[in-house]
């Protein structure tokens, strides 16, 4: 079995196995935490758990392309960034063209913020910890 199918099984079982014992766990009261706040953790727990999976098996897989393990690790951060990315046209289509354009200028800049952070966060744990 290659390190990718043991990647794709793990994948398939985290996307699946961890929302199921979770949430069966949670509503069933095994769980001493509140609902909302387990679910949230949960969800947390399964995003990070997916990100995982991906940034392992990419981490393995671009040395054997002749790509950098950086470009590895960016792709995984660009996970991150994802969920930032879909807010444009939700406030395009919430707020109309001029408020969710600025609306959309806004979150641009916190976007860009972000990418600036981790432009120079990757150098630095590399030279850190690699």
């Amino acid at each position: 079995m290659t390190y990718t199918h043991r990647h794709i099984i793990a994948g398939v079982s985290w996307f699946f196995g961890l929302p199921a014992v979770g949430i069966s766990l949670l509503f069933s009261g095994l769980l001493p935490v509140d609902q909302s706040v387990g679910a949230a953790t949960i969800s947390l727990l399964w995003g990070a758990g997916l990100l995982g999976v991906f940034g392992s098996w990419a981490w393995q897989d671009a040395p054997q392309h002749g790509k950098s393990r950086y470009v590895a690790l960016s792709f995984t951060m660009g996970w991150i960034l994802l969920p930032f990315l879909v807010v444009f046209p939700y406030l395009l289509l919430t707020r109309g063209v001029k408020e969710g354009f600025a609306s959309s200028l806004q979150w641009f800049c916190v976007v860009i913020g972000v990418l600036i952070f981790f432009v120079g966060v990757i150098p630095w744990l590399g030279r850190t910890f690699f």
